[in-house]
Parts: structure tokens; C-alpha cells; sequence
């Protein structure tokens, strides 16, 4: 709109400018180069405007063309850039979608294109943090503190990743470098706050909380709650070696925080052991009137030297009646406080009237597990009515909770600075738990129970495992054995093939045994035996060497014998049987060798004590089996 507005602010001048030189003509003449030159005003002012334009137009074409090179680089890289951002942008995109592929794909991209951008560090870092590279992370980080647009940013990172890994030493280191490179960098100080609480340093928590409450926009109320909480902390912790500095300590705290009750608990403690008994009762009431805690009851309670008991029972009926005056948030919870205190007094002097009074109140809407306990020592007491101790005692079972010191869901019985479970500083609160303690308990043991349920079963079946295994490599090792053994026996096969073979040669020229070949072929699991018979006149007696002597006849043999004194037996053989005899003879962990017999029988090899196989005719008799 503006430069249409522009536009024709330019053309209105312009035609004013024709009419005014049309309504008041006139003449230019000049000499040049031996010419006279007459021309009109109009024409005059046209062909300046014209010689204007046409040396801008001709100085521009100069200045472009001395200047492409640098315009052609301009424009590549400019249009480099343009995509190099758009990767980045959309890289950061995907880390935030989740989408590890265009996180990683867009990252390379914004690198390639942008040279000595922070942000392209940035982009690497997130995407390495999505990819779950530690390594990556952490380089990525590091070089982002060498620049100084980018040190807090690395600083940042590298300390989060120290926190996710759990090394509280590292993550305090890079806070401290961050605090003294930006002492105004919020992050940093609430980080080192953080840790120095947890870690228990008071004094250094104390310096950081100053630094903290320095910032811009810093609460000043909660920063003077965490400062009476560190003073407190650190005088609990000095209490029995500097009991003065404690004392100190815990004033100073109430300062900042008159509520704290666990400041005046210890004040008024440490001021009672001095001998202060009324400064002490002092700092008890004006604390008792904001925040009603047992604790301030039981050290106001305490009895003075030479205080008579009904005197005592008025003093504390005084203080009870000043339980959180003033502040209608603490009005229901001072009136249960004052009612317990006095009957507690009460009761601890034998005055049941005074104590039942104290609590006829309170009893009647749900009374808390407290209050029926103490229903129930005023029974027994004042009257000794077991069933109505009984009834006090069962209702106190099923009774509300009682305010405790609960942070992050632990229940402590003193108040503590921190929280053990998350660190965090002044997480204590006095209040009921909106569960059932007695019903916790139970959980708790049930849990207990089903947790040593689960290890034995887990032992069970780990002892289940390991004795599968152990069979297995028994097994195994048993495979191996076997393997081995019978490796061994068929090296043993085949030594004992050679020896037979030279054997039968020598045998068959001393002993005159012409008519027997014997060929032993050996197998991984079976030994085929062939008998030729070609002359059969004598008895071949045959047993392996390494096998017991056996009965062959009325003979011992070892080894292969011919004996000439001897006709061989024949056996009743069926005649369509043929000459040739071929059997299978297993191998034995006896007997390595099959056992000839007759003049075309071949014997299994067997046990010694294996009276053999059935001859043909059956007859269990001498000669009825087949002889080794």
C-alpha cells in the first residue's frame, strides 16, 4: 500500500512538472564543438533525465560484470544456506516427533550445508541423545563449550547427561564451571543448590542460595524458608560439638522462619540445658501459637525444680489454651494437640478426671489411633474395666491415622532437612497419610513374603538348570569316551588284521593249515567275517588276545592255534546251506574279534560269563553251545 501510495505521489509530480514547463516555455542555447544549440526548456530537462539514467544504467552493467564472480558465489551460497536451515529446522522437528531416521538424515544435511553453525551442534547432540550414543552425546556437547556463543548451551547438556548417568561428581564440576562463567545463569545455581543440599554441604548450600536470591525474579519468601532450613540443618549437625554456635544457629533460623518447629525444638533445647527455662518457654509459645506440634508440648511440659504437680497441670493447661491462636488453619489442629498434652500430663499424675476432660471433646467425633490409646490407659487407670480397654484398644486398630513426618511418601520420626528418597530440601511436612499405615505394614510383609517366594524359585530353577547342564556335559562327555573308545578299537581292528594276516602266512607254512582264508573287514559299528572254506581237515580255534580264555573244547586258546592232534568236530548243517557263511558279528566292550567255530560257523563275540547262543539241534548240553 505504501508503495503504491509511492507510486503515485511520483506520478502526480511528474505531470505538474509537464504542465508547469508547458504554461511557462522557454529557450536553452549553448555553443559546442562549433555547434549552436537552441532547444526548448522541456526537451532540455527530458534529455538530462535521460543521460542520468543511461550512466546509472552503463555504471550498473559495469559493476555487474566486475562483480559476477562474487554475485555466482553469493547466490550459491546463500541458496546452500536456505536448504542448510531448512534442515536444521526440520531435524529439530523430527528429535522432537521422535523420528530417529529424519533426526539423523537432517542432521547430516545441516552439517554438510552450514559451516560453523551452533545450532547444527545442537541438532547432532539431540539426535545422538535420540539414538542413545553416550559417546556421540558427549562429543557433541564438547565442542559446543570451545565456542563461546555456545559454552553454557554445551555446559547445559554435558550436565544433564552427567545427572541421567548418575555421576553426581561430574554434574557438580560442570555446575561450578557454569556458575563462574555466568554467575546469573539460574540453571547452574539451582543445580549446584541441589546437589550441595543432598550431599549435606549447609555451607555451601547457604552461599548458593545467596547467589540465587540475587536473580531477578527470585522468591523471596521460599528463599527465607530454605535458608531457616539450612541454619537448622547446620545446627543439628555442630549440636553436640559447638552447642553455642548451634544455639546461634537455630535463633537465626526462627528469624527467617518462626513456624520451623524443628528450629525451636532445638533452641529451646539447647537453652533449656543452659538453665533459660523461661526464654525457652518463651520461644516454645510463640511457636506453639503458629504451628501446634507435639514435640513443643513435650518440652514445655517438663516439670521445673520444686513444681507441685497440680501447679504443673494448670501451667500446661494455660499453654494448651494457646494452641494456634490466630490462624484459623491451625485452630482444629490445636485443639487436638492441646487436648492430648493435657491429658497426657493428666494421666501421667493420676488425675483420670482431668484427662477424660480433656479428651470428652475429641472423642466423640472419629477419634485418631492416638486418642484411643490414651481412652484406653484412662480405663484401666481410673476403673481397670478390661472390655472397655479391649474396646479402646481394637478401636485404635481401626482408627484414623495420626499426623506424621511424611516426604515423598517416607515416614520419619524426626524431622529431617532433606528427603531420602528424592534429596529434596524442607520436604518434611507434619500430616496424616492418606493411607493406613497398619494396611502399609501389611503390604510391606506380604511384599516380603512373595519377594523370598521369588528367590527360591529363582534358586530352584537356577539348581534345575545347572544340573540340566551338568547332565548335558556328562553326556557330552560320555559322547567324547565313546568316540575315543572306539577310535581305539578300530585302530586295534586293523592292527590286529595286519597281525593276522602275517599270522595265517606263518601258520599256513609250519602248521600245515592249507585250507582256511580268513578276511576281516572293518566297519564304524559292525565287523563283517567271511569264511571261505576251501579245505577244511583241521579245527581253527580263534579268540581275540585281549578277551579272557575261554572253553573251546577241552583246550585253552590264546590268540589264533592250529592244532594237528586234533580232528576238527563237525556239526549237523542243514544241506541246502550253502559253503559260503556270512554273519555279523557286533563289537563288544568284551572282545574285539568274532570268535570261529567249526568248520562254517562264526560266533558272536560275548561276555564270559554268557553261557552263548543255542546250537542247532538245542541241546543244552556239554557241546550244545557254541564254544569260544
Amino acid at each position: 500500500m505504501i508503495r503504491l501510495i509511492g507510486y503515485f505521489i511520483a506520478f502526480v509530480v511528474f505531470v505538474t512538472s509537464v504542465v508547469w514547463l508547458n504554461n511557462n516555455p522557454g529557450f536553452v542555447e549553448f555553443d559546442w564543438f562549433d555547434y549552436h544549440i537552441k532547444i526548448s526548456m522541456g526537451l532540455f530537462i527530458a534529455a538530462i533525465v535521460i543521460l542520468v539514467v543511461l550512466c546509472v544504467i552503463t555504471w550498473r552493467l559495469v559493476r555487474g560484470i566486475m562483480g559476477a564472480p562474487d554475485a555466482f558465489g553469493v547466490f550459491f551460497s546463500s541458496r546452500k544456506r536456505k536448504k542448510g536451515y531448512e534442515a536444521l529446522s526440520k531435524g529439530i522437528i523430527a528429535v522432537g516427533s521422535g523420528d530417529l531416521r529424519g533426526a539423523q538424515k537432517f542432521a547430516r544435511l545441516a552439517t554438510d550445508k552450514l559451516d560453523n553453525e551452533p545450532l547444527t551442534l545442537l541438532l547432532r547432540a539431540q539426535t545422538a541423545q535420540l539414538e542413545g550414543n553416550r559417546d556421540q552425546t558427549h562429543k557433541a556437547f564438547e565442542k559446543m563449550i570451545e565456542q563461546d556463543a555456545t559454552k553454557m548451551l554445551g555446559l547445559r547438556g554435558l550436565f544433564m547427561e552427567a545427572q541421567r548417568n548418575e555421576d553426581g561428581a561430574a554434574a557438580k564440576l560442570i555446575a561450578l564451571d557454569a556458575v563462574a562463567h555466568d554467575g546469573q545463569s539460574k540453571w547452574a545455581l539451582n543445580g549446584l543448590f541441589d546437589m550441595q543440599t543432598a550431599e549435606g554441604d549447609w555451607g555451601g548450600a547457604l552461599n548458593s542460595l545467596l547467589m540465587i536470591g540475587r536473580l531477578e525474579g527470585a522468591n523471596i519468601g521460599e528463599n527465607k524458608r530454605k535458608r531457616a532450613v539450612l541454619l537448622t540443618a547446620e545446627a543439628m549437625n555442630i549440636e553436640n560439638s559447638n552447642a553455642e554456635r548451634a544455639l546461634e544457629l537455630a535463633l537465626e533460623a526462627r528469624t527467617y522462619a518462626p513456624e520451623l518447629v524443628a528450629a525451636t525444638v532445638l533452641a529451646a533445647k539447647l537453652l533449656l540445658a543452659k538453665g533459660s527455662l523461661r526464654k525457652a518457654h518463651k520461644l516454645l509459645e510463640k511457636c506453639w501459637r503458629l504451628a501446634p506440634h507435639p514435640e513443643l508440648g513435650a518440652l514445655f511440659v517438663v516439670q521445673k525444680d520444686a513444681e507441685k504437680p497440680n501447679m504443673r497441670l494448670k501451667r500446661v493447661q494455660t499453654f494448651a489454651l494457646k494452641a494456634g491462636i490466630g490462624h484459623a488453619d491451625m485452630a482444629a489442629r490445636g485443639i487436638v494437640e492441646a487436648a492430648v498434652m493435657v491429658a497426657r500430663v493428666a494421666i501421667e499424675q493420676g488425675d483420670w478426671a482431668a484427662a477424660r476432660k480433656a479428651l470428652e471433646n475429641i472423642v466423640a467425633d472419629d477419634p485418631s489411633a492416638r486418642i484411643c490409646t490414651l481412652m484406653a490407659k484412662i480405663e484401666q487407670g481410673e476403673l481397670g474395666n478390661r472390655g472397655l480397654v479391649a474396646e479402646w484398644l481394637a478401636r485404635a486398630q481401626r482408627a484414623p491415622n495420626d499426623a506424621v513426618w511424611l516426604a515423598d511418601g517416607h515416614i520419619a520420626d524426626v524431622w529431617a532437612p532433606v528427603s531420602p528418597v528424592t534429596g529434596e530440601l524442607d520436604a518434611y511436612e507434619w500430616k496424616v497419610p492418606d493411607y493406613n499405615l497398619a494396611q502399609v505394614e501389611a503390604d510391606m510383609a506380604a511384599n516380603i513374603l512373595l519377594e523370598h517366594h521369588e528367590s527360591e524359585v529363582q534358586a530352584l530353577q537356577s539348581q534345575e538348570k545347572a544340573q540340566k547342564q551338568a547332565i548335558v556335559d556328562v553326556k557330552k562327555k560320555a559322547k567324547l569316551e565313546m568316540a575315543k573308545i572306539t577310535e581305539e578299537k578300530q585302530k586295534k581292528l586293523a592292527k590286529d588284521k595286519l597281525s593276522d594276516e602275517s599270522g595265517g602266512d606263518d601258520g599256513g607254512n609250519e602248521g600245515g593249515i592249507d585250507g582256511a582264508k580268513i578276511t576281516v573287514v572293518a566297519a564304524p559299528k559292525t565287523v563283517d567275517v567271511k569264511i571261505e572254506k576251501v579245505k577244511a581237515q583241521e579245527k581253527i580255534d580263534f579268540q581275540p588276545a585281549d578277551a579272557s580264555p575261554q572253553k573251546s573244547g577241552t583246550k585253552k586258546s590264546s590268540g589264533l592255534k592250529a592244532s594237528d592232534d586234533k580232528k576238527p568236530t563237525k556239526k549237523k548243517t542243514n544241506k541246502n546251506k550253502p559253503n559260503k557263511v556270512t554273519q555279523q558279528a557286533s563289537k563288544s566292550p568284551y572282545s574285539s574279534q568274532p570268535i570261529v567255530d567249526g568248520n562254517d560257523q562264526a560266533a558272536l563275540p560275548h561276555r564270559p560269563d554268557d553261557p552263548g547262543l543255542l546250537s542247532d539241534d538245542k541241546d543244552a548240553g556239554e557241546g550244545g553251545y557254541y564254544s569260544n
